[in-house]
């Protein structure tokens, strides 16, 4: 059965109003089916406060870009609030969800930024410490070849005594002789 613009018209209006009734009502009350009146209001775009609005996405089909700036653009009043939301066909509470999410980004960026610069500190410690130990062991190096150069040249090195030689005899092991008990 074929039905006048007017009559479509009234019924969207009604179908999209901001407390709108239930489908089954407003298709009792026009004599219009059901069925009839899903396919009308899935061809045409709802109309809220004189402006079109995109159709309302499911939850999970908004990228993460589109969630941030939700949550950017929610940061209003409660009463705004809740025709943003109407509007973009969310609830409120998955706003609030959506937020505490990209607080909680931020807050694992910041711990992150937080480790990355503990781990530069430990990095510019360590890579001074190599440098120390690499200056010692330059140094410590060039008197072992200096040694060595002394020693092929056929100068004596003066030598230095660590410990005392042991006075007593008896415990004497390296003059070749055994002390007396």
């Amino acid at each position: 059965m074929a039905y006048s613009a007017a009559i479509r018209e009234a019924a969207l209006q009604k179908l999209c109003a901001p407390y709108k009734p239930s489908l089954s009502s407003v298709a009792r009350e026009f004599g219009i089916s059901p069925e009839t009146l899903r396919e009308w209001r899935k061809w045409r775009r709802p109309k809220m406060d004189g402006e079109t609005v995109s159709q309302p996405k499911r939850q999970q089909d908004w990228s993460m870009e589109e969630r941030f700036q939700a949550v950017i653009d929610a940061g209003m009043s409660e009463g705004d609030l809740g025709t943003y939301c109407r509007r973009h066909g969310i609830y409120t509470n998955t706003l609030a969800l959506w937020r505490e999410n990209c607080l909680n980004a931020i807050r694992k960026s910041t711990r992150k930024d937080d480790e990355k610069a503990e781990l530069k500190k430990k990095l510019k410690e360590a890579n001074k410490e190599l440098e120390r130990k690499d200056k010692a062991l330059a140094e410590a190096s060039a008197l072992l070849l200096l040694q060595k150069k002394r020693r092929h040249s056929g100068e004596r090195l003066p030598r230095t005594r660590t410990t005392s030689r042991p006075t007593d005899p008896a415990t004497d092991h390296c003059s070749g002789q055994r002390g007396r008990r």
